[in-house]
């Protein structure tokens, strides 16, 4: 979709066509995406990142494969139901089909805060974000280097012959992005293997007759955009769902294990035992490690320099900025039971300018803080995208926005 004209308005009139061809609600849902410049990385850089993160996902796998699971489930201070899921889909599951890491810039230096695997929901980011670039810059900028098709294939194998795909999400209000993404990816890259898709709650699937179904039709294959915690919480027999699982009745293209492998507890573990850290005079880990191994006295003492998280957390949710509490919040947050939560050093994320619609959808240039967000599918890598941010919180939910990534020599 390129288009000659000079006009940034009549080039937001053609986004705000597309927007209602495709049915995906209102334009305001997408401002973020309307930047008009990719970020520019240097190839060298790039081919740095992406044999450090394949590196660090085969410690990963090595490390949970070479301890006593149990002894790894206590130290994440997993419940027996989790354990039960996470043992049940490692036996079944090819783990980390898709990952994809957090990496923050620093005065020439690059860290890698976390890896997300929980889901795969930078897919409809992608396919989306192609289209906007286009039309911004007028001329096809392949920013996702085919990242859709792979997956679209990558679903098409997993689930093959599975019938009606169902889309399975907790509610619409927490998952309204993701839904969107999913139904633009699903229409414009698996429309000719899943002529009839189904996007369903979560609370509306039932287990009868030995069958999980949704409106009285059996379920064959889902696409996951709920989290296991999400399951866990569901009105669903646990037991009966698990055991359908095992018995092939259904299956599920993004495993509920891929949570164990992004949970930011199980990487402070991987990062002590490997001696991980500043290990490169290029990449710096963001220092992560279990709240519980640190004295409290440092934390007080330095409240400013530090960051908690929660291990499973996502979305920019359950993070909390020292700098940003009073010091009688901070210590109040202290006092409490931090089982399971990270401890990160904050850092200082560079800046970049950049050019995008204001409120009043004007053109206008601000300095913003970025990352960096390669993605990876069966262990290849498909490309990357960035965020921007007014706040040191760049994620999407959380006064985030988008744009392409382009390779220089």
């Amino acid at each position: 979709m390129e288009i000659e004209s000079n006009n940034l308005y009549e080039e937001r009139r053609v986004v705000e066509k597309f927007i209602e061809n495709q049915k995906l609600g209102h334009l305001s849902d997408y401002r973020y995406w309307l930047n008009l410049e990719p970020i520019r990385i240097n190839d060298d850089t790039f081919k740095r990142i992406d044999l450090t993160i394949k590196s660090l996902v085969e410690e990963i796998k090595n490390f949970v494969m070479s301890k006593p699971i149990e002894n790894l489930f206590n130290q994440l201070d997993l419940s027996n139901i989790e354990r039960k899921y996470i043992i049940s889909d490692l036996s079944i599951s090819n783990n980390l089909k898709f990952f994809r890491p957090d990496i923050c810039f620093e005065s020439g230096k690059y860290r890698i805060l976390e890896l997300n695997t929980e889901n795969p929901g930078g897919y409809g980011d992608l396919a989306y974000l192609e289209e906007i670039v286009s039309i911004f810059s007028h001329q096809k900028i392949d920013t996702s280097a085919n990242l859709p098709i792979q997956l679209s294939k990558l679903i098409t194998k997993s689930l093959l012959n599975r019938g009606t795909l169902h889309v399975v999400y907790k509610n619409q209000d927490r998952d309204k992005d993701r839904i969107v993404e999913t139904r633009l990816f699903l229409n414009k890259y698996l429309k000719a293997d899943y002529p009839e898709v189904q996007f369903c709650p979560l609370d509306s699937l039932e287990i009868e007759n030995s069958a999980l179904k949704y409106n009285g039709t059996k379920v064959n294959g889902i696409l996951r955009l709920f989290d296991l915690a999400d399951l866990l919480n569901s009105k669903l027999d646990k037991d009966k769902f698990l055991d359908l699982y095992n018995n092939g009745s259904f299956s599920i293209f993004n495993p509920l294990s891929d949570a164990l492998f992004g949970n930011k507890v199980l990487l402070s573990m991987v990062f002590e035992a490997k001696d991980l850290i500043n290990s490169s005079s290029h990449l710096e880990f963001g220092n992560i490690k279990q709240v519980d191994s640190i004295n409290n006295k440092i934390l007080i003492d330095n409240k400013d320099k530090y960051v908690l998280k929660k291990g499973f957390s996502s979305r920019g949710e359950q993070v909390i900025f020292g700098i940003k509490q009073s010091m009688d919040e901070w210590n109040e947050i202290l006092k409490k039971s931090l089982r399971g939560w990270v401890v990160q050093e904050v850092f200082n994320i560079d800046k970049g300018r950049f050019k995008s619609f204001d409120e009043l959808w004007k053109i206008s240039v601000t300095q913003k803080f970025f990352d960096f967000l390669p993605f990876y599918v069966e262990g290849s890598t498909y490309g990357a995208f960035s965020r921007f941010s007014n706040d040191i919180k760049t994620s999407l939910f959380r006064s985030g926005g988008g744009v392409g990534v382009v390779k220089i020599s």
